[in-house]
C-alpha cells in the first residue's frame, strides 16, 4: 500500500446496512512534525509541539531543553518521568 492508503480512514458513519463510500482521500501537500512527550499518565501537554518546519538535530535539542527537560524527574530519587525513550519515525 502507498502512504495515503495506509493513513486513510477505514471506517465511517453511514446508514445501517449500507456501505460507506469514500468521497475523497486526504491530500494535503504540507508536512507536519509532532514533537510529543508522554508519560505513564498521558501526554505531557506543555512539551507537545506541532510544527510545519523541518526538524534538524539542533531544533530537537532545543525542544528537549526548553519544552521537555523542565518536566523530567530525577531517576536517582525515583521521581516520575525520569526515563526518556526517543524514536525518530519517518513515514510517507
Amino acid at each position: 500500500m502507498d502512504g495515503l492508503q495506509e493513513l486513510r480512514r477505514r471506517k465511517g458513519w453511514g446508514k445501517k446496512g449500507k456501505p460507506v463510500e469514500i468521497s475523497s482521500l486526504f491530500s494535503d501537500t504540507k508536512s507536519y512534525t509532532l514533537l510529543a512527550a508522554m508519560g505513564v499518565d498521558g501526554f505531557i501537554v506543555p512539551a507537545c509541539q506541532l510544527t510545519d518546519e523541518i526538524q534538524d538535530a539542533d531544533k530537537v535539542v532545543e525542544w528537549f531543553r526548553v519544552f521537555l527537560l523542565p518536566y523530567l524527574g530525577d531517576f536517582r530519587r525515583g521521581d516520575a518521568l525520569s526515563v526518556v525513550l526517543m524514536d525518530n519515525d519517518h513515514k510517507v
